[in-house]
């Protein structure tokens, strides 16, 4: 028979919609312990049934899904259901805490979810931290990877900048900044039954109104906002400027802004600063500049990306291509104080279509509205035929430096210890008596 399970005091255990420090064990039993715990958010003080039960009782490792410096995802199968769900074993307590934390704060704000990823529930198993979401499909980065690079049409675009909006408007709404929007963390829900339905994901970095420092902000280079490279104050249009170089991304079929720093700040108005040589740089940084020939190499301005695609002939298609790239510029303004806002953006030409109204019986316009009420299936590529791209040159991979530094410990959490069926811990079932 197993020994019962052993709680420690001053520990955290972690459930789905809060988290409860052990401020003393009050009796061990079979089926393993009850604690007296303190609610971290409330102050109030509970007794807690702790549950003794393996992890892979209860789920099964299929695959994995991905990996990174925060830890591991993995598919599993829930024990005698048919259903499968996204495991993220995080390794770092305090990350995992905070995780936790952001995550609680915005199912209280959006009980249905619609935004976020469904949080089933928080565990902890041998000093490491998993979060049970729902199974989604694919990320936008896996998308354009295993569509090789093709770029998304017009219709396609504009149904995903919505849903994105309407997010960070939510977010907007209490507070909370993703700081982290990039392709890799916007996942279709799924994307045969329910085409460029995407949500956000990990809010791991999230951070509340004016709890956050420019050396706190991490995002990838290619969709870090310049306010931060330049050490500025910043605030939730960190996540705007993001967005609309996702969208510029799935557009070109390739990053808009460059991986190396000073190259991303290259490409921007140099009369709000002088840039440093490139020997000043280096010397100063003790950092090589790495060229990578970014799309601000081969345009002069964002009006320019009409020379990557074929030629137009249908007004329709002009129409929304001119209301596309004011869009963008909006999005990508480099004053954050000019930057448009998500609700402001919401009602911009390109999304609600405005410029098309007159476009009579167009097919091009009927697509695009059957895309965005989600009654069109999955379609080719408006503006590039099939077989042609728009990229120039092959896009390089959506990482940022810490996924760089990060890359040899792809090899995860899953060696061995966490492979098939094997006891991969134990679960904490919190239950409050």
């Amino acid at each position: 028979m197993e020994k019962p399970l052993k709680i420690q005091e001053d520990i955290y255990l972690l459930s789905r919609i809060t988290a409860y420090h052990v401020d003393k064990v009050l009796k061990h039993c079979n089926f393993g312990n009850v604690v007296q715990c303190t609610d971290t958010e409330t102050g109030e003080i509970f007794a807690v049934k702790c549950v003794r039960k393996k992890f892979a009782e209860k789920y099964r490792q299929e695959k994995q899904l991905g990996s990174g410096c925060f830890g591991t995802v993995l598919m599993c199968r829930v024990d005698r259901e048919d259903k499968r769900v996204a495991v993220k074993i995080v390794l770092n307590q305090q990350s995992a805490q905070h995780e936790l934390e952001a995550m609680k704060y915005l199912i209280k704000h959006d009980s249905t979810q619609k935004y976020i990823p469904e949080l089933i529930e928080a565990f902890e198993y041998n000093n490491l931290f998993c979060f049970v979401y729902e199974l989604l499909d694919q990320s936008l980065l896996n998308l354009m990877e295993r569509t090789d690079w093709t770029p998304l049409n017009m219709s396609e675009i504009r149904y995903i900048a919505k849903q994105l909006l309407e997010t960070l408007d939510f977010l907007q709404q209490v507070n909370i900044t993703h700081t982290d929007i990039k392709p890799d963390n916007i996942m279709l829900v799924n994307h045969d039954s329910e085409p460029f339905r995407v949500k956000l994901i990990d809010f791991g970095l999230a951070v509340r109104e004016c709890q956050y420092s420019e050396e706190e902000l991490i995002p990838s280079i290619s969709y870090k906002a310049p306010e931060i490279y330049l050490g500025n104050p910043c605030n939730e249009s960190i996540d705007t400027w993001g967005v609309g170089c996702v969208l510029a991304f799935l557009f070109i079929g390739r990053n808009l802004c460059p991986e190396d720093e000073y190259e991303a700040m290259r490409i921007f108005p140099e009369h709000f600063w002088r840039l440093k040589t490139p020997q000043e740089y280096e010397q100063f940084t003790g950092k090589k500049i790495m060229k990578i020939n970014p799309v601000f190499d081969e345009l002069d301005s964002l009006d320019d990306m009409v020379k990557m695609l074929p030629e137009m002939k249908d007004p329709a298609k002009i129409k929304d291509f001119k209301a596309f790239v004011d869009f963008l510029k909006k999005l990508l303004h480099v004053n954050p104080a000019e930057r448009i806002v998500p609700a402001d953006a919401l009602g911009h030409t390109f999304i609600t279509m405005g410029h098309l109204a007159d476009a009579g019986n167009s097919q091009y316009v009927t697509l695009a509205h059957e895309i965005m009420t989600g009654r069109k299936d999955k379609c080719s590529n408006s503006f590039a035929p099939t077989g042609e791209t728009r990229y120039i040159t092959s896009p390089s991979k959506v990482m940022s430096p810490a996924d760089k530094s990060c890359e040899n410990s792809k090899q995860g959490l899953s060696g061995g210890r966490t492979k098939g069926d094997g006891d991969m811990g134990k679960i904490l079932n919190i239950v409050r008596k």
